[in-house]
């Protein structure tokens, strides 16, 4: 990965290629110094694109400033925008198909980029072997300070996610995991009362994973109509919340429907993973049911809130809270 410092450029290197200098000058002259620094920005992020061969520029909306997305986000083939909200996705939709939407929560810079382009690979918009142009800012700054050249094929975490095994298990719907990451993120970040909630979620493969867990609480999800169970439904968010603070994991198939929470991950599977020791047992039974089963886990951290995503039993991405870097 490359990092690269950004300085405001002078007038004459903000245009557009396919303005001319004239009317980019003109342009940038009426505007604000920050609207001008950012659309000087984002046209070097295109350009770089243009001569890194890099078919995606991902942009996180709020950054840009209203009076210059027109301008700026227009016509754009590679643009990804990242968005946090519903509304921000549908204004982030009449620039680009291509949208993505991550958790309304403060996380680090690197945390953004990470999971905006994991949401990306999930979608089909990112390819393991692409090379992405990301703008960033600080965590809970609504600013761009750094330019990264991305290769996915080189940063080894997200690439051994897509590696093999594909992205996502076999039959887990995008949307569902997007909504547990979501999820997870709130339960990292906001916890209850302001406290990390730790627990683990256990996505897909259902039947298999079944055969390694037992009960640690009568199955509260247990004689339920599915839809009633369905983590896609925003109605189960405090639910979920509850039963998060009970030892033991959620476990949910591929369609979103929770088929019990309170469940024990043996910890005798901790023979089978690789690495992180020292994380504890709630990491080492995520990690280890991932490398049993062909299932995704996600492991919060209670005493951190640090989201661990564990695949093939293999960690293949830390997300962390917001910093100040």
């Amino acid at each position: 990965m490359a990092k690269k410092k950004i300085q405001k450029p002078s007038p004459s290197s903000s245009h557009r290629p396919e303005t001319s200098e004239k009317s980019s000058r003109s342009r940038n002259e009426r505007l604000h110094p920050d609207e001008q620094l950012a659309s000087s920005v984002i046209d070097a992020a295109f350009r770089v694109a243009g001569e890194s061969d890099s078919e995606t520029v991902l942009i996180h909306l709020r950054t840009v400033p209203e009076s210059i997305r027109a301008h700026t986000l227009t016509d754009r083939k590679s643009l990804l925008l990242i968005a946090r909200s519903n509304e921000e996705a549908q204004i982030a939709r009449t620039f680009t198909s291509r949208v993505v939407q991550i958790p309304p929560i403060t996380l680090s810079r690197m945390g953004q980029m990470k999971v905006a382009v994991l949401i990306a690979m999930t979608k089909g918009f990112i390819h393991p072997h692409e090379t992405v142009v990301a703008l960033a800012g600080p965590g809970g700054r609504d600013s761009i300070d750094s330019l990264i050249v991305m290769d996915i094929s080189r940063e080894l975490e997200l690439f051994s996610l897509a590696h093999e095994k594909g992205t996502l298990p076999a039959g887990v719907q995008p949307e569902v995991f997007e909504r547990i990451l979501f999820l997870a993120s709130r339960l990292a970040i906001e916890g209850r009362e302001g406290k990390s909630i730790g627990t683990i979620f256990v996505i897909g493969d259902v039947k298999r994973v079944n055969e390694y867990t037992t009960q640690l609480i009568i199955n509260p999800f247990q004689g339920h109509p599915a839809k009633d169970c369905n983590i896609l439904d925003s109605r189960l968010t405090e639910t979920v919340k509850g039963f998060a603070a009970i030892d033991g994991a959620f476990i949910i198939n591929g369609k979103g429907v929770i088929q019990s929470a309170g469940t024990l991950l043996p910890t005798s599977l901790a023979q089978e993973g690789k690495g992180n020791s020292g994380l504890g047992s709630r990491h080492a039974a995520a990690r280890c049911i991932s490398a049993t089963t062909d299932c995704l886990a996600i492991a919060i951290s209670q005493s951190t809130g640090t989201i661990r995503i564990y695949r093939g039993g293999q960690e293949v991405m830390a997300i962390q809270g917001a910093d100040t870097n």
